[in-house]
C-alpha cells in the first residue's frame, strides 16, 4: 500500500461504512434468510411489556417498500435529498406535534409482512396497520384499502392512529390508562401527588411536579394524556403537554452514520422514529471536478464579466 492513510481518516471511513451496512444488527450464522437476532417486532413487544403500553405496527409489504419508505419519510419528518449541498438535510417542515405525542402513548414499529405473518398470522400480514395490546396480541387491523392508502399516509396517518388508540368516546384511552395504573401501582402515589401540584400557587412546586411526571412518563403516558383531556385547568393541560413533549424529545435519535462536525454551528438533526426504521446521511458528489452542483451567483457574475470583456 503506497498511499499514506492517516488513522483518523481510516477510522472515519470504517465507522461510517459499518453503520451504513447495518453493523448494529448482529446476524445469525446458518440462518437462511439472515434475519436479525432480534426483529423490530420482537423489540417492540418487549418494550410494550416494559411500558405497559399498546403498540402500533406498520406492516411493510415487499412490493411497496420503496413507496412506503417515501411516505413514512414525509410522515415522521425524514430527511430529504439536497444534491446541491451534497448530503441529506433535515426536513423543511417539523413532524406533526400530535404524531410525536403519540410516541408517549404507544410503541411504534415497522416490520416486513413476512415477519408479521410468522409472528401474528396472515390476517395481520395483510393489513396496513395493526393495533397491538400491551401483551403483544393483535387487537385491531386497518385494511390496506383504508384511507391510509386512498388518501395518502401523510394526510391520514395521524388521524387513523389517534382513532385506533382513542376508540369511541376515549374508551380505549381509558382502558390503556387503567392498564398502566394496574401494571405499575407503585407509581400511582408519586404520580398522583405530582399531578395535584401542577397548578399549585408556588412556581417551584409546579416545576417540581412537572419534573416528577417526566420521570414516570415512560410508563404513565396514557394516564397523563387522559388527565390532560379531563382537566379544566389550562395550567395543568399545558404542563402535561410540555411533559409529553420533553419525554418524546428524549426518544429522538440522530442519523445512524452521522459523525461529529466540529465546524457545525447547530447540533445534528434528530428524529423520532418507529422501531425498525433508521435514517442515514447519503454523501453525494454532484461534480467531482469542482465539488459544486452549480456555480454560485458571484461566480456566474464573474464569468459573465470575463466573457463580456473578451468580446
Amino acid at each position: 500500500m503506497d498511499a499514506k492513510v492517516e488513522r483518523r481518516e481510516f477510522l472515519r471511513g470504517a465507522i461510517a461504512a459499518g453503520l451504513v451496512i447495518g453493523f448494529p444488527w448482529p446476524r445469525a450464522r446458518g440462518d437462511e434468510q439472515m434475519r436479525p437476532l432480534v426483529s423490530p417486532l420482537a423489540q417492540a413487544r418487549a418494550e410494550m411489556e416494559r411500558r405497559g403500553a399498546p403498540g402500533v405496527l406498520i406492516v411493510v409489504p415487499a412490493h411497496r417498500r420503496e413507496q412506503l419508505t417515501a411516505d413514512l419519510n414525509r410522515v415522521f419528518g425524514g430527511s430529504i435529498d439536497d444534491p446541491e449541498r451534497g448530503k441529506r438535510v433535515p426536513p423543511q417542515a417539523e413532524p406533526d406535534r400530535d404524531l410525536l405525542r403519540l410516541f408517549a402513548r404507544a410503541v411504534f414499529v415497522c416490520e416486513a409482512d413476512t415477519e408479521v405473518g410468522r409472528a401474528l398470522g396472515p390476517a395481520a400480514a395483510g393489513a396496513a396497520v395493526v393495533r397491538l395490546d400491551p401483551d403483544g396480541s393483535v387487537a385491531e387491523l386497518v385494511a390496506r384499502d383504508s384511507a391510509l392508502v386512498n388518501e395518502g399516509w401523510e394526510a391520514a396517518f395521524v388521524s387513523t392512529v389517534v382513532a385506533l388508540l382513542d376508540g369511541p368516546e376515549d374508551r380505549r384511552l381509558e382502558a390503556a390508562a387503567a392498564h398502566q395504573r394496574a401494571a405499575f401501582p407503585a407509581l400511582a402515589g408519586q404520580a398522583d401527588a405530582a399531578f395535584a401540584q401542577l397548578d399549585a400557587a408556588e412556581f417551584v412546586a409546579r416545576e417540581d411536579a412537572s419534573a416528577a411526571l417526566l420521570g414516570v412518563c415512560d410508563r404513565w403516558g396514557n394516564v397523563l394524556v387522559l388527565a390532560a383531556r379531563r382537566t379544566t385547568s389550562l395550567e395543568v393541560r399545558t404542563r402535561i403537554e410540555q411533559v409529553l413533549a420533553a419525554y418524546v424529545a428524549r426518544l429522538a435519535t440522530p442519523a445512524d452514520n452521522a459523525l461529529p462536525d466540529p465546524e457545525a454551528k447547530e447540533p445534528a438533526a434528530r428524529l423520532v422514529l418507529p422501531l425498525g426504521v433508521r435514517w442515514s446521511f447519503r454523501q453525494i458528489d454532484p461534480c467531482p471536478g469542482c465539488g459544486m452542483g452549480s456555480a454560485p451567483h458571484p461566480v456566474r457574475r464573474y464569468l459573465a464579466l470575463v466573457a463580456g470583456a473578451g468580446r
